[in-house]
Protein backbone atom coordinates (compact mmCIF):
# COMPACT_ATOMS: atom_id res chain seq x y z
CA UNK A 1 0.00 0.00 0.00
CA UNK A 2 0.92 3.23 -0.49
CA UNK A 3 0.09 6.50 1.34
CA UNK A 4 1.08 10.47 0.81
CA UNK A 5 0.21 12.02 4.32
CA UNK A 6 1.39 15.06 6.26
CA UNK A 7 4.38 15.23 8.21
CA UNK A 8 4.35 18.49 9.68
CA UNK A 9 3.44 17.84 13.30
CA UNK A 10 6.38 19.25 14.60
CA UNK A 11 4.54 22.27 14.57
CA UNK A 12 3.19 23.46 17.63
CA UNK A 13 -0.16 24.04 16.50
CA UNK A 14 -0.56 20.77 14.75
CA UNK A 15 -4.41 19.61 15.10
CA UNK A 16 -4.35 16.62 17.69
CA UNK A 17 -7.36 15.03 15.52
CA UNK A 18 -4.88 14.85 12.73
CA UNK A 19 -2.23 12.85 14.47
CA UNK A 20 -4.71 10.26 15.39
CA UNK A 21 -5.24 9.61 12.15
CA UNK A 22 -2.31 9.43 11.25
CA UNK A 23 -1.21 6.81 14.34
CA UNK A 24 -4.48 4.85 13.04
CA UNK A 25 -3.54 4.52 9.56
CA UNK A 26 0.10 3.41 10.73
CA UNK A 27 1.50 0.05 10.51
CA UNK A 28 4.01 -1.03 13.30
CA UNK A 29 7.52 -1.57 12.55
CA UNK A 30 9.97 -3.47 14.66
CA UNK A 31 13.24 -1.51 15.07
CA UNK A 32 16.27 -3.12 17.11
CA UNK A 33 17.61 -1.62 20.49
CA UNK A 34 21.22 -1.23 20.86
CA UNK A 35 23.39 0.06 24.28
CA UNK A 36 21.43 3.17 25.78
CA UNK A 37 18.86 3.58 23.45
CA UNK A 38 16.02 4.88 25.12
CA UNK A 39 12.41 5.48 24.12
CA UNK A 40 12.72 9.27 23.84
CA UNK A 41 15.89 8.64 21.48
CA UNK A 42 14.37 6.29 19.68
CA UNK A 43 11.12 9.06 18.73
CA UNK A 44 13.34 11.84 17.94
CA UNK A 45 15.65 9.76 15.93
CA UNK A 46 13.19 8.27 13.95
CA UNK A 47 10.32 10.91 13.92
CA UNK A 48 12.06 14.10 15.04
CA UNK A 49 9.28 14.18 17.71
CA UNK A 50 10.31 15.47 21.44
CA UNK A 51 8.26 16.53 24.42
CA UNK A 52 10.07 19.97 24.74
CA UNK A 53 8.68 21.31 21.47
CA UNK A 54 5.72 19.25 21.32
CA UNK A 55 4.70 17.76 24.27
CA UNK A 56 0.56 16.44 23.54
CA UNK A 57 2.09 15.12 20.01
CA UNK A 58 4.86 13.36 22.13
CA UNK A 59 2.56 11.80 24.45
CA UNK A 60 -0.07 10.41 22.04
CA UNK A 61 2.79 9.27 20.46
CA UNK A 62 4.15 7.70 23.80
CA UNK A 63 0.92 6.05 24.30
CA UNK A 64 0.76 4.41 20.94
CA UNK A 65 3.64 2.74 21.32
CA UNK A 66 2.98 1.47 25.25
CA UNK A 67 0.24 0.25 23.94
CA UNK A 68 1.97 -1.73 21.00
CA UNK A 69 4.92 -3.02 23.23
CA UNK A 70 2.91 -4.38 26.46
CA UNK A 71 4.85 -5.15 29.41
CA UNK A 72 8.05 -3.84 28.21
CA UNK A 73 9.95 -2.24 30.52
CA UNK A 74 10.69 1.78 28.82
CA UNK A 75 13.06 2.18 31.74
CA UNK A 76 15.07 -0.54 30.81
CA UNK A 77 15.00 -1.60 27.26
CA UNK A 78 17.54 -4.80 26.41
CA UNK A 79 19.55 -4.47 23.17
CA UNK A 80 19.45 -7.18 21.27
CA UNK A 81 15.82 -7.06 21.19
CA UNK A 82 13.42 -5.24 19.14
CA UNK A 83 10.57 -2.18 20.00
CA UNK A 84 7.67 -1.57 17.82
CA UNK A 85 6.95 1.88 16.82
CA UNK A 86 4.29 2.81 14.08
CA UNK A 87 5.29 3.83 10.83
CA UNK A 88 4.84 7.64 10.83
CA UNK A 89 6.84 10.16 8.27
CA UNK A 90 9.72 11.96 9.76
CA UNK A 91 8.52 15.49 10.68
CA UNK A 92 10.66 18.50 10.17
CA UNK A 93 14.37 18.60 10.84
CA UNK A 94 14.14 21.73 12.85
CA UNK A 95 12.37 23.61 15.61
CA UNK A 96 9.15 24.08 15.39
CA UNK A 97 8.56 28.07 13.53
CA UNK A 98 9.14 28.93 9.98
CA UNK A 99 9.93 26.07 7.59
CA UNK A 100 11.55 25.68 3.90
CA UNK A 101 9.52 23.34 3.93
CA UNK A 102 6.13 24.90 3.65
CA UNK A 103 7.62 27.19 0.34
CA UNK A 104 6.05 25.40 -2.09
CA UNK A 105 2.31 23.94 -2.01
CA UNK A 106 2.34 20.26 -2.67
CA UNK A 107 -0.60 19.40 -4.61
CA UNK A 108 -2.92 15.97 -3.49
CA UNK A 109 -5.57 14.83 -5.67
CA UNK A 110 -8.74 14.32 -3.08
CA UNK A 111 -9.34 10.65 -3.05
CA UNK A 112 -13.36 10.00 -2.46
CA UNK A 113 -13.76 7.68 1.12
CA UNK A 114 -15.77 4.99 -1.15
CA UNK A 115 -13.32 5.12 -3.69
CA UNK A 116 -11.57 1.78 -2.54
CA UNK A 117 -13.92 -1.57 -1.95
CA UNK A 118 -12.38 -4.32 -0.09
CA UNK A 119 -12.77 -8.03 -2.21
CA UNK A 120 -12.74 -10.49 -0.08
CA UNK A 121 -12.48 -12.92 -2.95
CA UNK A 122 -8.95 -11.56 -4.12
CA UNK A 123 -7.77 -9.87 -0.88
CA UNK A 124 -7.11 -6.21 -1.80
CA UNK A 125 -8.76 -3.41 -2.36
CA UNK A 126 -10.83 -2.77 -6.05
CA UNK A 127 -11.69 1.11 -7.57
CA UNK A 128 -10.11 4.42 -8.82
CA UNK A 129 -9.80 7.69 -8.10
CA UNK A 130 -12.83 10.04 -8.26
CA UNK A 131 -13.13 13.78 -9.64
CA UNK A 132 -9.70 15.24 -8.32
CA UNK A 133 -9.67 18.89 -7.67
CA UNK A 134 -6.43 19.66 -6.96
CA UNK A 135 -6.01 20.68 -3.50
CA UNK A 136 -3.47 22.89 -2.25
CA UNK A 137 -1.97 21.94 0.89
CA UNK A 138 0.37 24.37 2.53
CA UNK A 139 1.97 21.93 4.81
CA UNK A 140 4.77 19.66 3.98
CA UNK A 141 3.90 15.57 2.81
CA UNK A 142 5.93 12.41 2.51
CA UNK A 143 5.03 9.33 0.54
CA UNK A 144 5.15 5.88 2.39
CA UNK A 145 4.90 2.15 1.23
CA UNK A 146 3.76 -0.48 3.16
CA UNK A 147 4.14 -3.91 2.80
CA UNK A 148 1.16 -5.48 4.72
CA UNK A 149 -0.93 -8.89 4.37
CA UNK A 150 -4.26 -8.47 3.18
CA UNK A 151 -5.83 -8.49 6.70
CA UNK A 152 -3.65 -5.57 8.02
CA UNK A 153 -4.26 -3.49 4.74
CA UNK A 154 -8.06 -3.73 5.10
CA UNK A 155 -7.86 -2.38 8.89
CA UNK A 156 -5.33 0.67 7.89
CA UNK A 157 -6.75 1.43 5.06
CA UNK A 158 -10.15 1.99 6.29
CA UNK A 159 -8.86 4.08 9.04
CA UNK A 160 -7.86 6.28 6.19
CA UNK A 161 -10.80 6.35 4.56
CA UNK A 162 -12.57 7.19 8.01
CA UNK A 163 -10.42 10.56 8.62
CA UNK A 164 -10.66 11.01 4.88
CA UNK A 165 -7.20 13.45 4.71
CA UNK A 166 -5.24 10.92 3.06
CA UNK A 167 -3.96 10.24 -0.67
CA UNK A 168 -3.22 6.24 -0.68
CA UNK A 169 -3.60 3.22 -3.11
CA UNK A 170 -2.77 0.15 -3.81
CA UNK A 171 0.74 -0.62 -5.59
CA UNK A 172 2.05 -4.00 -7.26
CA UNK A 173 2.70 -5.84 -10.31
CA UNK A 174 0.79 -4.57 -13.50
CA UNK A 175 0.64 -6.82 -16.73
CA UNK A 176 0.51 -4.00 -20.17
CA UNK A 177 -0.70 -5.09 -23.35
CA UNK A 178 1.25 -4.36 -26.62
CA UNK A 179 0.22 -5.19 -29.39
CA UNK A 180 1.17 -4.39 -33.31
CA UNK A 181 3.94 -6.32 -35.98
CA UNK A 182 6.26 -4.71 -38.05
CA UNK A 183 7.17 -7.88 -40.46
CA UNK A 184 5.87 -5.76 -43.29
CA UNK A 185 5.99 -1.64 -42.09
CA UNK A 186 10.08 -0.81 -43.21
CA UNK A 187 8.59 2.32 -45.40
CA UNK A 188 6.61 4.71 -43.29
CA UNK A 189 3.68 6.70 -44.91
CA UNK A 190 4.00 10.54 -43.66
CA UNK A 191 1.65 11.66 -41.68
CA UNK A 192 2.55 16.02 -41.39
CA UNK A 193 1.56 17.97 -44.00
CA UNK A 194 4.77 19.38 -46.13
CA UNK A 195 4.06 23.13 -44.71
CA UNK A 196 3.33 21.85 -41.17
CA UNK A 197 7.03 19.89 -41.68
CA UNK A 198 8.90 22.66 -42.82
CA UNK A 199 7.61 25.55 -40.02
CA UNK A 200 8.28 22.73 -37.21
CA UNK A 201 12.23 22.20 -38.67
CA UNK A 202 12.62 26.07 -39.11
CA UNK A 203 11.06 26.50 -35.59
CA UNK A 204 12.43 23.63 -33.77
CA UNK A 205 16.17 24.80 -35.73
CA UNK A 206 16.15 28.89 -34.75
CA UNK A 207 14.59 28.48 -31.22
CA UNK A 208 15.58 30.86 -29.00
CA UNK A 209 18.62 29.27 -26.68
CA UNK A 210 16.23 30.04 -23.61
CA UNK A 211 13.75 28.24 -24.92
CA UNK A 212 12.42 25.20 -22.98
CA UNK A 213 13.91 21.96 -23.89
CA UNK A 214 11.70 18.88 -22.93
CA UNK A 215 12.53 15.37 -22.90
CA UNK A 216 10.21 13.19 -23.97
CA UNK A 217 10.21 9.76 -22.46
CA UNK A 218 8.99 6.76 -23.95
CA UNK A 219 8.12 4.02 -21.39
CA UNK A 220 7.85 0.91 -23.35
CA UNK A 221 8.91 -3.14 -23.92
CA UNK A 222 12.56 -2.29 -24.39
CA UNK A 223 15.53 -0.03 -25.55
CA UNK A 224 14.88 -0.02 -29.42
CA UNK A 225 18.87 0.28 -30.31
CA UNK A 226 22.15 1.19 -29.24
CA UNK A 227 21.83 4.45 -29.44
CA UNK A 228 18.68 4.92 -27.71
CA UNK A 229 20.36 2.96 -25.30
CA UNK A 230 23.37 5.54 -24.73
CA UNK A 231 21.07 7.92 -24.59
CA UNK A 232 19.04 6.31 -21.86
CA UNK A 233 22.02 5.57 -19.82
CA UNK A 234 23.40 9.38 -20.07
CA UNK A 235 20.35 10.38 -18.91
CA UNK A 236 19.78 7.84 -16.18
CA UNK A 237 23.72 8.50 -14.56
CA UNK A 238 22.87 12.58 -15.10
CA UNK A 239 20.40 12.61 -12.81
CA UNK A 240 21.67 12.83 -9.44
CA UNK A 241 24.29 15.32 -10.07
CA UNK A 242 20.97 16.94 -10.67
CA UNK A 243 19.75 16.92 -6.66
CA UNK A 244 21.76 19.35 -4.82
CA UNK A 245 20.98 16.96 -1.97
CA UNK A 246 22.68 13.86 -3.51
CA UNK A 247 26.35 15.57 -3.94
CA UNK A 248 27.55 14.31 -1.38
CA UNK A 249 27.07 10.51 -2.10
CA UNK A 250 29.32 7.85 -3.68
CA UNK A 251 27.43 6.38 -7.11
CA UNK A 252 25.22 3.76 -5.81
CA UNK A 253 26.33 -0.01 -6.81
CA UNK A 254 23.45 0.32 -9.43
CA UNK A 255 25.17 3.60 -11.26
CA UNK A 256 28.60 1.90 -11.04
CA UNK A 257 27.78 -1.42 -12.86
CA UNK A 258 25.90 1.41 -15.50
CA UNK A 259 28.90 3.48 -15.80
CA UNK A 260 30.96 0.29 -16.64
CA UNK A 261 28.44 -0.65 -19.13
CA UNK A 262 29.11 -0.97 -22.96
CA UNK A 263 27.00 1.67 -24.72
CA UNK A 264 26.03 -0.79 -26.87
CA UNK A 265 23.03 -3.36 -26.91
CA UNK A 266 23.62 -7.32 -27.29
CA UNK A 267 20.79 -8.80 -28.99
CA UNK A 268 19.15 -12.26 -28.14
CA UNK A 269 18.82 -12.46 -32.04
CA UNK A 270 20.28 -10.29 -34.78
CA UNK A 271 17.62 -8.97 -35.87
CA UNK A 272 15.94 -7.87 -32.75
CA UNK A 273 16.74 -4.01 -32.87
CA UNK A 274 15.36 -1.02 -34.94
CA UNK A 275 15.68 -0.42 -37.25
CA UNK A 276 13.87 -3.94 -37.53
CA UNK A 277 10.91 -3.41 -36.26
CA UNK A 278 10.36 -6.74 -33.71
CA UNK A 279 10.18 -4.96 -30.75
CA UNK A 280 7.28 -2.71 -29.59
CA UNK A 281 10.02 0.10 -28.92
CA UNK A 282 11.48 -0.29 -32.52
CA UNK A 283 7.99 0.31 -33.99
CA UNK A 284 7.59 3.56 -32.12
CA UNK A 285 11.16 4.83 -33.01
CA UNK A 286 9.94 3.92 -36.57
CA UNK A 287 6.74 5.89 -36.62
CA UNK A 288 8.62 8.74 -34.57
CA UNK A 289 11.59 8.54 -37.25
CA UNK A 290 9.03 11.59 -39.58
CA UNK A 291 9.29 13.67 -36.39
CA UNK A 292 13.10 13.80 -34.97
CA UNK A 293 14.15 14.14 -38.19
CA UNK A 294 12.69 17.53 -37.77
CA UNK A 295 14.74 18.20 -34.89
CA UNK A 296 18.70 17.01 -35.83
CA UNK A 297 19.80 19.33 -32.81
CA UNK A 298 17.49 17.43 -30.20
CA UNK A 299 15.55 20.34 -29.21
CA UNK A 300 12.84 18.22 -28.31
CA UNK A 301 15.25 15.06 -26.28
CA UNK A 302 13.72 11.48 -26.58
CA UNK A 303 14.60 8.97 -24.26
CA UNK A 304 13.25 5.11 -24.24
CA UNK A 305 12.76 3.52 -20.71
CA UNK A 306 11.90 -0.01 -20.54
CA UNK A 307 8.76 -1.54 -19.02
CA UNK A 308 11.30 -3.64 -16.31
CA UNK A 309 14.07 -5.65 -17.32
CA UNK A 310 13.37 -6.99 -20.57
CA UNK A 311 17.06 -6.39 -21.56
CA UNK A 312 20.55 -6.97 -20.12
CA UNK A 313 21.61 -4.05 -20.28
CA UNK A 314 18.69 -2.71 -18.81
CA UNK A 315 19.31 -4.01 -15.20
CA UNK A 316 21.03 -1.25 -13.58
CA UNK A 317 19.27 1.31 -15.24
CA UNK A 318 15.50 -0.34 -13.48
CA UNK A 319 17.06 -0.80 -10.49
CA UNK A 320 18.60 3.14 -10.50
CA UNK A 321 15.45 4.55 -11.44
CA UNK A 322 13.87 2.41 -8.24
CA UNK A 323 16.73 3.26 -6.04
CA UNK A 324 16.58 7.09 -7.14
CA UNK A 325 12.64 7.11 -6.55
CA UNK A 326 13.24 5.76 -2.36
CA UNK A 327 16.26 7.94 -2.00
CA UNK A 328 13.96 11.36 -3.11
CA UNK A 329 11.20 10.32 -0.74
CA UNK A 330 13.61 9.99 1.84
CA UNK A 331 15.81 13.38 0.82
CA UNK A 332 13.35 15.13 -1.06
CA UNK A 333 14.28 18.23 -3.20
CA UNK A 334 13.37 21.50 -0.75
CA UNK A 335 13.81 19.97 2.39
CA UNK A 336 17.07 21.63 3.20
CA UNK A 337 18.43 18.33 4.18
CA UNK A 338 21.23 16.40 2.33
CA UNK A 339 21.36 12.33 2.07
CA UNK A 340 23.47 10.65 3.88
CA UNK A 341 25.41 7.05 3.57
CA UNK A 342 22.36 5.54 5.67
CA UNK A 343 19.90 6.74 3.82
CA UNK A 344 21.35 5.37 0.34
CA UNK A 345 22.23 2.30 1.68
CA UNK A 346 18.58 1.92 3.27
CA UNK A 347 17.36 3.14 -0.47
CA UNK A 348 19.25 0.41 -2.09
CA UNK A 349 17.65 -2.16 0.48
CA UNK A 350 14.76 -1.14 -0.88
CA UNK A 351 15.15 -1.42 -4.09
CA UNK A 352 16.51 -4.88 -3.27
CA UNK A 353 13.17 -5.77 -1.62
CA UNK A 354 11.01 -4.19 -4.33
CA UNK A 355 13.13 -6.16 -6.78
CA UNK A 356 12.61 -9.56 -5.11
CA UNK A 357 8.90 -9.08 -4.95
CA UNK A 358 8.60 -9.00 -8.86
CA UNK A 359 10.13 -10.75 -11.42
CA UNK A 360 9.89 -8.51 -14.24
CA UNK A 361 12.01 -6.17 -12.69
CA UNK A 362 15.26 -8.42 -11.89
CA UNK A 363 15.07 -9.76 -15.59
CA UNK A 364 12.26 -11.04 -18.17
CA UNK A 365 13.61 -11.08 -21.53
CA UNK A 366 11.66 -8.96 -24.28
CA UNK A 367 9.89 -10.99 -26.63
CA UNK A 368 9.74 -10.05 -30.39
CA UNK A 369 6.11 -10.04 -32.20
CA UNK A 370 4.85 -12.25 -34.28
CA UNK A 371 1.47 -10.70 -35.06
CA UNK A 372 0.05 -11.23 -32.18
CA UNK A 373 -0.53 -9.08 -28.79
CA UNK A 374 2.04 -9.39 -26.17
CA UNK A 375 2.39 -9.19 -22.60
CA UNK A 376 4.44 -7.45 -20.65
CA UNK A 377 5.12 -7.37 -16.49
CA UNK A 378 5.98 -4.04 -14.88
CA UNK A 379 5.26 -2.30 -11.73
CA UNK A 380 3.60 0.45 -10.05
CA UNK A 381 5.90 1.02 -7.73
CA UNK A 382 8.49 1.51 -10.52
CA UNK A 383 6.16 3.70 -12.68
CA UNK A 384 6.05 6.09 -9.45
CA UNK A 385 9.49 5.90 -9.49
CA UNK A 386 9.73 7.34 -12.49
CA UNK A 387 7.01 9.86 -12.00
CA UNK A 388 8.82 11.45 -8.83
CA UNK A 389 12.08 11.13 -11.03
CA UNK A 390 10.35 13.55 -13.78
CA UNK A 391 8.94 15.54 -11.25
CA UNK A 392 11.92 16.49 -9.97
CA UNK A 393 14.32 16.34 -12.45
CA UNK A 394 12.12 19.28 -14.14
CA UNK A 395 11.82 21.16 -11.18
CA UNK A 396 15.45 21.67 -10.66
CA UNK A 397 16.45 22.10 -14.50
CA UNK A 398 13.29 23.38 -15.57
CA UNK A 399 13.10 21.02 -18.92
CA UNK A 400 9.51 19.90 -18.86
CA UNK A 401 9.05 16.43 -19.02
CA UNK A 402 6.32 14.36 -21.13
CA UNK A 403 5.92 10.53 -20.59
CA UNK A 404 4.07 8.61 -22.88
CA UNK A 405 2.45 4.82 -22.65
CA UNK A 406 1.86 3.14 -25.49
CA UNK A 407 0.21 0.19 -23.92
CA UNK A 408 -3.12 -0.49 -21.68
CA UNK A 409 -3.29 -2.60 -18.59
CA UNK A 410 -6.76 -4.41 -18.57
CA UNK A 411 -8.61 -4.77 -15.67
CA UNK A 412 -5.92 -3.18 -13.34
CA UNK A 413 -7.25 -2.57 -10.21
CA UNK A 414 -4.47 -0.64 -8.62
CA UNK A 415 -4.26 3.00 -8.15
CA UNK A 416 -0.56 4.17 -9.30
CA UNK A 417 0.47 7.26 -7.53
CA UNK A 418 1.58 10.11 -9.85
CA UNK A 419 3.57 12.57 -8.34
CA UNK A 420 1.36 15.73 -8.41
CA UNK A 421 2.02 19.56 -9.12
CA UNK A 422 4.49 18.51 -12.00
CA UNK A 423 6.33 20.42 -14.79
CA UNK A 424 5.10 17.81 -17.57
CA UNK A 425 2.50 15.92 -19.24
CA UNK A 426 1.64 12.46 -18.93
CA UNK A 427 -0.18 10.77 -22.52
CA UNK A 428 -1.24 7.71 -22.80
CA UNK A 429 -3.09 5.19 -25.81
CA UNK A 430 -6.55 4.40 -25.20
CA UNK A 431 -6.22 0.98 -26.73
CA UNK A 432 -6.80 -0.70 -29.81
CA UNK A 433 -9.86 -2.73 -30.02
CA UNK A 434 -9.54 -6.46 -29.33
CA UNK A 435 -10.37 -8.85 -32.30
CA UNK A 436 -12.14 -5.86 -33.65
CA UNK A 437 -14.28 -5.10 -30.81
CA UNK A 438 -13.46 -1.37 -29.69
CA UNK A 439 -14.56 -0.19 -26.49
CA UNK A 440 -15.29 3.03 -24.10
CA UNK A 441 -12.32 3.37 -21.57
CA UNK A 442 -14.37 5.96 -19.71
CA UNK A 443 -17.41 2.64 -19.48
CA UNK A 444 -14.19 0.13 -18.99
CA UNK A 445 -12.05 1.69 -17.21
CA UNK A 446 -9.84 -0.47 -15.77
CA UNK A 447 -7.95 0.01 -18.94
CA UNK A 448 -5.53 2.20 -17.42
CA UNK A 449 -4.04 4.46 -17.71
CA UNK A 450 -6.75 6.22 -20.02
CA UNK A 451 -9.78 6.85 -18.01
CA UNK A 452 -7.46 9.64 -15.95
CA UNK A 453 -8.30 11.19 -19.06
CA UNK A 454 -11.68 12.42 -17.38
CA UNK A 455 -10.81 11.80 -13.50
CA UNK A 456 -8.61 13.11 -12.56
CA UNK A 457 -7.63 14.32 -15.99
CA UNK A 458 -4.09 13.65 -15.24
CA UNK A 459 -3.09 11.93 -18.33
CA UNK A 460 -3.76 13.18 -22.26
CA UNK A 461 -5.73 10.09 -23.74
CA UNK A 462 -4.85 9.87 -27.46
CA UNK A 463 -7.67 7.84 -30.23
CA UNK A 464 -5.88 6.95 -33.45
CA UNK A 465 -7.67 9.12 -36.39
CA UNK A 466 -6.65 6.58 -39.34
CA UNK A 467 -8.07 3.40 -37.70
CA UNK A 468 -11.31 1.49 -39.27
CA UNK A 469 -13.01 -1.01 -37.88
CA UNK A 470 -11.54 -3.24 -40.16
CA UNK A 471 -8.26 -2.68 -39.84
CA UNK A 472 -6.81 -0.97 -36.87
CA UNK A 473 -10.50 -0.42 -34.79
CA UNK A 474 -9.40 2.24 -31.81
CA UNK A 475 -11.07 2.36 -28.69
CA UNK A 476 -13.12 5.75 -27.72
CA UNK A 477 -13.65 7.71 -24.74
CA UNK A 478 -16.48 9.97 -25.43
CA UNK A 479 -20.53 9.05 -24.35
CA UNK A 480 -21.96 11.18 -24.94
CA UNK A 481 -20.48 14.34 -26.64
CA UNK A 482 -21.00 16.54 -23.94
CA UNK A 483 -18.58 15.01 -21.56
CA UNK A 484 -15.03 17.19 -21.56
CA UNK A 485 -12.72 14.42 -21.75
CA UNK A 486 -8.76 15.36 -21.98
CA UNK A 487 -8.28 13.11 -25.32
CA UNK A 488 -7.15 14.16 -28.83
CA UNK A 489 -7.14 11.56 -32.16
CA UNK A 490 -4.56 11.15 -34.17
CA UNK A 491 -2.90 9.21 -37.06
CA UNK A 492 -1.72 6.02 -35.89
CA UNK A 493 -0.91 4.43 -38.83
CA UNK A 494 3.20 4.01 -40.31
CA UNK A 495 1.84 2.51 -43.51
CA UNK A 496 -1.16 0.68 -44.54
CA UNK A 497 0.07 -2.73 -42.45
CA UNK A 498 0.60 -1.19 -39.08
CA UNK A 499 -1.38 1.46 -37.02
CA UNK A 500 -2.56 1.82 -33.69
CA UNK A 501 -3.09 3.84 -30.56
CA UNK A 502 0.55 3.01 -29.63
CA UNK A 503 2.12 5.04 -32.47
CA UNK A 504 -0.48 8.44 -32.17
CA UNK A 505 0.44 8.61 -28.64
CA UNK A 506 4.32 9.07 -28.73
CA UNK A 507 3.39 11.04 -31.58
CA UNK A 508 1.52 13.34 -29.64
CA UNK A 509 3.86 13.48 -26.96
CA UNK A 510 6.49 14.56 -29.00
CA UNK A 511 4.02 17.18 -30.38
CA UNK A 512 3.15 18.24 -26.79
CA UNK A 513 7.60 18.52 -26.14
CA UNK A 514 7.30 21.06 -29.66
CA UNK A 515 5.29 23.05 -28.43
CA UNK A 516 7.04 24.13 -25.77
CA UNK A 517 10.20 24.98 -27.55
CA UNK A 518 8.22 26.79 -30.27
CA UNK A 519 6.29 28.84 -27.75
CA UNK A 520 8.61 29.90 -25.51
CA UNK A 521 6.56 29.48 -22.54
CA UNK A 522 9.49 28.85 -19.92
CA UNK A 523 9.09 29.00 -16.51
CA UNK A 524 11.53 30.60 -14.00
CA UNK A 525 13.30 28.89 -11.48
CA UNK A 526 12.05 28.71 -8.07
CA UNK A 527 8.59 30.02 -9.16
CA UNK A 528 5.99 27.55 -7.92
CA UNK A 529 3.54 30.20 -8.71
CA UNK A 530 4.37 29.70 -12.81
CA UNK A 531 4.22 25.99 -12.58
CA UNK A 532 0.73 26.14 -11.28
CA UNK A 533 -0.79 28.01 -13.83
CA UNK A 534 1.33 26.05 -16.56
CA UNK A 535 -0.30 23.00 -14.90
CA UNK A 536 -3.61 24.78 -15.18
CA UNK A 537 -2.90 25.89 -18.85
CA UNK A 538 -2.56 22.41 -19.95
CA UNK A 539 -6.38 21.22 -20.12
CA UNK A 540 -7.44 24.54 -21.55
CA UNK A 541 -4.95 24.13 -24.65
CA UNK A 542 -6.07 20.54 -24.84
CA UNK A 543 -10.09 21.03 -24.73
CA UNK A 544 -9.10 24.05 -27.16
CA UNK A 545 -8.02 21.70 -30.06
CA UNK A 546 -11.47 19.71 -29.51
CA UNK A 547 -13.95 20.70 -32.33
CA UNK A 548 -17.67 20.65 -31.96
CA UNK A 549 -18.76 17.68 -34.11
CA UNK A 550 -20.39 14.77 -32.69
CA UNK A 551 -18.81 12.04 -34.67
CA UNK A 552 -16.02 11.12 -32.43
CA UNK A 553 -13.07 11.31 -34.68
CA UNK A 554 -13.86 14.35 -36.27
CA UNK A 555 -14.54 15.64 -32.31
CA UNK A 556 -11.13 14.85 -31.36
CA UNK A 557 -8.88 15.37 -34.27
CA UNK A 558 -7.30 18.42 -34.38
CA UNK A 559 -5.02 21.25 -36.27
CA UNK A 560 -1.36 20.08 -35.51
CA UNK A 561 -0.09 23.98 -36.45
CA UNK A 562 -2.98 25.07 -33.12
CA UNK A 563 -0.87 23.24 -31.32
CA UNK A 564 2.30 24.23 -32.34
CA UNK A 565 1.12 28.16 -32.48
CA UNK A 566 1.57 28.63 -36.02
CA UNK A 567 -2.63 29.65 -36.52
CA UNK A 568 -4.08 31.54 -33.86
CA UNK A 569 -5.63 29.82 -30.99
Amino acid sequence: MWRETRNDFHSADFPLDSFHAILDSSPPRAVPIAPNDTVSGLVRRFFNISRPWTPAIYDDLITRITSLNPGVDFHKLTPGTSLKLPQLPLTGKSSPGPSTLNRIPNLLPAIGIDTLKWSEDSGQFTGLLTRAKQVARAAQTELQYFRLPADQAKKYVQAMQAAGNFAFGQSGRMNVVLAGSGAAAQQADPVLSGTVATKIRSGLATANTNSPRPIVVILDDSIPDSASFKAAKEFILSLSSVFPAFAQLKPSSYAQRLTMASDAITPSAPDLLYPNLRLHAGMIHKALDEFTDLDPAGAVKVIYLPLGATQTETIPIVRQIIYLGQLLKLCPPGSGSTAMVEQSAYAESLTEQIVSDNSALGFNPVQPFTGEQLTVSTDSIYLESISILLKYYSDLTRRPHILSFSWTVPDLQLTTFFQPGAYGWKVTASGNGANGQTVNVLKAPFVQFAYRGLDPKDFVIVANSTGSSDTCPSNTFDDPPTVRVLGLAFPGNINSTLCGTSFSAPRVAWLLGAREVLTQEKIAPDDPVGIDAWIDSKEAVILSLQRSSTQFIDRYSFDVGKLLGFTQQ
